[in-house]
């Protein structure tokens, strides 16, 4: 659900949550627990950026940094929209 969290938004999120409920005809407690979540919480917003990259990892603008980008942003959101330094590195040096 985190990924449909952050690329969808809350709503989107929260309406999915809504036809589980409806389309299993009950109260699922997990699915109650979700829809909690998901209601108090904003889509987190992710704190690496290009700029960030290009300057610590001098890697220059264009389609290897993109790609560098959405590797370190698929990692962040599995990981429940956490991510270390030594993660990133990683992505970076691989």
């Amino acid at each position: 659900m985190n990924k449909i969290f952050y690329h969808l938004g809350k709503q989107t999120t929260l309406d999915i949550l809504d036809y589980r409920i409806i389309k299993s005809r009950k109260i699922d407690n997990s699915i109650g627990e979700l829809i909690n979540f998901y209601k108090n919480n904003e889509v987190p917003k992710m704190p690496i950026n290009a700029d960030l990259l290009m300057k610590k990892y001098e890697i220059p603008e264009g389609k290897y940094l993109g790609e560098k980008l959405k590797m370190i942003e698929e990692e962040w959101v599995k990981n429940n929209f956490q991510i270390t330094d030594q993660q990133v590195d990683s992505i970076i040096n691989n």
